[in-house]
């Protein structure tokens, strides 16, 4: 074989060996577009949260729109996403930890799409990332669609970690996002670990009325969720004169039906009590209604 044709074949092998690593390359970033049955309103699978049906992207190209390429073309072939490839490459996204790439390309999404891909990607981001989530919401100049994203990673913050929530709202303004962060913190640690929430509340933020929270908090709870003794702490956290008084009777009255010494006794120490409340009070947990009694309406 002549030197020429030697060279020719072997410039041949090489092109060839580069178009099928190209194919490959292609190959591994459109895999996870073939995966069906995603529910893109809520960031997950429809059959599975646990074991997704789709692997994530494990290679992107350097640039942006090379990266988002695949993904604007299934939407430019598909604009209402009905096979739900566009909204699979989005979850891919999110499953290799771009989130700013996810973020930008639910931007573009049409409008009957875009509000449920930012929820996707923002409630995924808040599960690892929440303080990049928050920051990320810099950049949404909607303030209805930036309130919605906020409410959606602090509840998502709380279900996993509402200790670290409850430390970032300390930075956070007097306003309403204070407001609903704490909020969240309230309703999700208090169940998780109602000790620890007990503590965080004596040293909970200044500014905010927390008070609505807690007497709601008193109202959907009782002994199966946590003891009387820690209910009683969150009492004494409630600055409203009324709602303190009524969420003390409501937790007494539980308590007198699981230990009526314990309870009584209890009223003895409270402080804040005039004598006439307190005489008040010790007469009805001695003398509870048939029904207080019984522990039904019977």
């Amino acid at each position: 074989m002549s030197v020429k044709l030697k060279i020719f074949a072997a410039v041949c092998i090489i092109c060839v060996a580069a178009r099928l690593a190209e194919y490959h390359f292609q190959e591994n970033l459109t895999q996870p577009l073939l995966a069906k049955n995603v529910d893109v309103q809520s960031g997950v699978p429809a059959e599975t949260s646990a074991n997704n049906n789709y692997p994530p992207l494990e290679r992107l190209p350097d640039s942006t729109d090379m990266a988002l390429a695949p993904g604007r073309q299934l939407l430019a072939s598909d604009p209402s996403d009905k096979n739900g490839g566009a909204g699979n490459f989005l979850l891919s996204l999110c499953d290799s930890g771009q989130f700013q790439l996810a973020f930008q390309f639910a931007s573009e999404a049409p409008s009957d799409l875009k509000p449920g891909w930012l929820k996707a990607v923002f409630t995924r981001w808040a599960q690892t990332q929440p303080r990049d989530a928050v920051t990320a919401l810099a950049s949404v100049e909607d303030d209805s669609e930036r309130t919605s994203l906020f409410q959606t990673i602090t509840g998502t913050w709380a279900a996993n970690s509402p200790a670290t929530l409850a430390d970032y709202a300390k930075s956070l303004p007097d306003g309403d996002d204070k407001t609903y962060a704490l909020n969240q913190v309230v309703d999700n640690w208090s169940l998780q670990d109602p000790e620890a929430f007990s503590g965080w509340l004596n040293t909970s933020p200044s500014g905010v009325n927390l008070d609505q929270a807690i007497a709601q908090l008193i109202s959907k709870t009782d002994e199966a969720n946590r003891s009387s003794e820690v209910a009683m702490q969150w009492v004494e956290c409630i600055n409203d004169p009324a709602l303190r008084y009524n969420a003390l009777l409501q937790i007494l009255g539980q308590w007198n039906q699981s230990n009526p010494a314990a309870a009584q006794n209890y009223v003895g120490k409270i402080s804040w009590l005039d004598d006439p409340q307190r005489q008040e009070i010790l007469k009805s947990l001695q003398n509870p209604p048939l029904a207080m009694s019984s522990g039904n309406g019977d």
